[in-house]
């Protein structure tokens, strides 16, 4: 009788965790970048600290004073602070968000390129905040954009 409540509890944890696994898989934004940003090398667009997620951004930067990687850029409408907002993710971990009206603004482009809801791509800078130095030092997230008016 023993073995055969085991089993079944088993076998309830198996179908819960296989249900749960295809509900995540649901949910999972889409990843297919439907537009590539021309990236103009000026690194206009700076995202505002208190947007940004600093040790993500010194895990990714490392040691260096600026790294230069790709971001994505997904509309998202769950933000706490902004249901506008703008996720920028860096190597599957959002960095930081636009908020605000450079989220607006930004929407504003994808809707004039008839992607409005889809997820892009540009270059991104982490480089030190001024007056900073060192692995501790605070970062600023930069966007390879032109400035978001």
């Amino acid at each position: 009788m023993e073995i055969l409540i085991a089993a079944a509890v088993i076998t309830a944890a198996i179908v819960y965790y296989l249900q749960r696994r295809a509900q995540r898989k649901q949910q999972a934004p889409s990843r297919t970048v439907a537009l590539v940003w021309p990236s103009p090398g000026a690194f206009a667009v700076r995202l505002a600290e208190d947007a940004t997620d600093q040790p993500t951004l010194a895990r990714l930067a490392g040691d260096a004073a600026q790294h230069d990687t790709a971001a994505l850029l997904q509309p998202i409408d769950d933000h706490p602070a902004d249901a506008r907002a703008i996720r920028v993710e860096i190597a599957g971990q959002a960095a930081g968000y636009l908020l605000g009206n450079d989220a607006r603004n930004f929407r504003r482009r994808l809707q004039h390129k008839n992607v409005e809801r889809a997820t892009t791509q540009c270059m991104a800078r982490i480089v030190l905040a001024p007056g900073t130095r060192g692995a501790d030092g605070k970062r600023e997230l930069l966007l390879d954009l032109k400035p978001l008016k």
